[in-house]
Order: C-alpha cells, then structure tokens, then sequence
C-alpha cells in the first residue's frame, strides 16, 4: 500500500513563479492536480502568470502569494500568510533568484543577491519546516 497521497490533495508553494522556471514548474506541478501557490513579487505579473498557469492546466486550484524577497520581514510576513491559508505543505521550491551587477544592500542592510538568493530562502524554509514536516507524516500509513 503506498502512503502517497494523490496529487489532487497536496500543495506545493513556488517562489519566482511570475516567469522562467518557477512559472513552469507552476505549471507542471498544476497539471498534476496539486493545489499551487505561485509567489512572486510583482502583483500584476503574478497574477498574469497564475490566469495562465489556470488556463494553461485547467486547475482552478491556483493561487497567488506575494513577497520581496530583499526584504527579511516580507519573507517572514509570506510565511504567515502561506501558514495561515495551507493546512499542509507538500512541496516547497525555492525559485526566486536575481543576479545583481552592482553591489547593493538591501533594506536590511545585507548585500542584495546574498539576501534574495541565500538568505531568503532559508528563512522561508525554516519558517514552513515544521508543516512540511507534518505534511510528510500525515502520509505515512497508521
């Protein structure tokens, strides 16, 4: 007997998913039948992204979350909110990433790429842990 629960019961949060690979993983992972949380930082592109993503799968289980990255405390506000709103975390893929030219520090005053594409990251991934955690137990047979 396997312990996986079927797609159509899972949710999976994407950073970076306004456009390139977080927007086609989105995609795939809506085509499966999995509830998607598509993050990006831009309303009007995510939210673009999330209507195609829709059209494209045909899953109405798309949904949009919204975050800056370069910001530590809009990190922690996301993961709030994604905590909030998801009783189970499936699947978490950290996509969001920019390659800065110029050096720049961000609000918190760490350089910018360093934060967006570490620091970030590893912040949402603690903060959602301990439900994806659960999540993975919730699956396992009794």
């Amino acid at each position: 007997m396997s312990s996986r629960l079927p797609a159509s019961e899972q949710t999976a949060v994407v950073t970076g998913a306004s456009s390139g690979i977080g927007f086609q993983t989105g995609l795939g992972l809506a085509r499966t039948g999995m509830r998607v949380v598509m993050v990006g930082r831009d309303r009007d592109r995510t939210e673009a992204a999330r209507r195609f993503v829709f059209e494209g799968s045909g899953s109405d289980r798309v949904a949009t979350a919204l975050a800056d990255f370069s910001s530590l405390a809009q990190v922690r506000r996301l993961a709030d909110e994604i905590l909030a709103s998801n009783r189970r975390l499936d699947v978490l893929v950290n996509n969001a990433g920019l390659m800065s030219p110029k050096y720049r520090l961000s609000l918190d005053g760490f350089e910018l790429t360093l934060v967006v594409n570490h620091l970030a990251p590893f912040l949402l991934t603690n903060l959602l842990l301990e439900r994806l955690k659960a999540s993975c137990h919730e699956n396992l047979p009794e």
